[in-house]
């Protein structure tokens, strides 16, 4: 089988886990990209070893190690309240109330978007919160565990 052009018309058996660590390192990739490129030939090996092509063996892409592949490579920006007041004002309905929901509640995006009226107290100062964004998907398509999770009781957070 073989392998990309990065790595020249070599078998994948000829790939050894020292030269790919040598071909990845000096890339200006970020970290993630360097690791998603591992990964894919780590597939590769997979796929050969289940197609029968080669035998059964330990993934010699697993010994390729990337350090700091986890690691961001910039610090996530985050709005502060002086600049989210402009920012809300330049949007219109329906984003401009689902914005102001996700900060004032603390909510993620896929928690505010399941949110029905039902799910608001207003007496209570409190909302029912979703466990997962598919609140909506039919059981015959989720785990027993996901199942069991859904019929348990949602989880109230107060509203400040």
């Amino acid at each position: 089988m073989p392998c990309g052009p990065a790595l020249g018309a070599h078998a994948i058996t000829d790939v050894q886990p020292r030269d790919v660590e040598l071909w990845l390192f000096p890339l200006t990739l970020a970290p993630k990209a360097k690791a998603e490129l591992r990964a894919a030939l780590g597939r590769l090996w997979d796929f050969a070893m289940w197609s029968g092509s080669l035998p059964v063996q330990r993934n010699p892409m697993s010994l390729v190690t990337l350090r700091g592949a986890s690691k961001r490579l910039r610090k996530p920006r985050s709005l502060t309240a002086e600049k989210f007041q402009p920012f809300v004002t330049q949007l219109r309905e329906p984003f401009r109330a689902v914005a102001i929901l996700c900060v004032s509640l603390g909510l993620r995006i896929s928690e505010c978007l399941v949110l029905k009226w039902s799910d608001v107290e207003p007496e209570q100062q409190s909302h029912n919160q979703h466990d997962d964004f598919h609140a909506n998907v039919s059981d015959k398509f989720r785990s027993p565990w996901a199942q069991q999770k859904r019929a348990s009781p949602r989880a109230k957070t107060p509203v400040c």
